[in-house]
């Protein structure tokens, strides 16, 4: 199929796309690598009236340390990112999980904030970054306002970005020396979206685990606790599974 008509632009600044998104509000839908978008609007499971295409936005587009963390653009391509020294370095379970997003070749186009703001419940790079402690920052005519993941992810394919915000950074706390951590999903094949997928860090303040596919956006549990509410029991069986492995990985690899 084709995708139904719609207007397009393509923004020099980010102020210049905020002013589109606020324009067009609910009409308009942003375009950054565009490997989920691009095929739900030729099945027409989306069908926005404006794309606004922020490839243009080389300012979102880095990794860096900063203020402690790790900042990641959002416009930042997430094979970059995976072959960030930087993100090795100060975040390596983030660098771990994109080896599993898609493949090198959709790697190549996808953007860090394009899957954070499609809120697949089975995507890696949510439940990583729920695992980190980390936070999402978004940018409106309004102002700025940074999300803990708990907050921004609010159900399948939902968050609480406001139709005239752009997700514009990541950032997670920089692994302090000792940190542990873990990275393991279950999927049909190295390429296919997971099944499952749990990521762990192993700190001073304990071990987190952050797993996805089990609920509509990723959910921190332990190796004990109780999943029947959120999962069948084929999802909860496995994510049960690699809660404990990448926990007791993690715990390891910090002592």
């Amino acid at each position: 199929m084709k995708p139904a008509a719609f207007e397009y632009a393509r923004p020099r600044s980010l102020d210049e796309a905020l002013d589109l998104l606020a324009e067009h509000g609910d009409d308009a839908t942003p375009l950054a690598g565009g490997q989920s978008l691009v095929p739900m609007m030729n099945l027409r499971l989306a069908q926005p009236t404006m794309v606004v295409d922020l490839n243009d936005l080389a300012e979102l587009a880095y990794v860096e340390r900063r203020d402690g963390q790790l900042a990641v653009g959002a416009l930042a391509r997430q094979r970059d990112v995976e072959r960030s020294p930087e993100c090795r370095q100060l975040c390596p379970v983030m660098a771990e999980a994109l080896r599993f997003v898609g493949t090198p070749q959709t790697r190549n186009r996808g953007t860090i904030g394009g899957n954070l703001a499609h809120a697949d419940p089975t995507s890696e790079l949510p439940a990583v970054v729920a695992a980190c402690g980390g936070e999402v920052v978004l940018a409106g005519r309004r102002g700025t306002r940074q999300l803990a993941a708990a907050d921004f992810f609010a159900g399948p394919h939902m968050t609480a970005r406001e139709p005239d915000e752009l997700v514009v950074e990541v950032r997670v706390p920089a692994f302090a020396p000792g940190t542990g951590w873990a990275f393991e999903e279950l999927a049909w094949s190295f390429t296919a979206h997971p099944i499952v997928a749990a990521a762990a860090v192993a700190d001073a303040a304990g071990v987190r685990v952050a797993v996805s596919g089990v609920a509509g956006s990723p959910l921190v549990a332990g190796p004990d606790d109780d999943l029947a509410a959120v999962a069948d029991d084929f999802r909860r069986s496995a994510a049960g599974d690699l809660i404990r492995r990448t926990a007791k990985r993690a715990t390891a690899r910090a002592a």
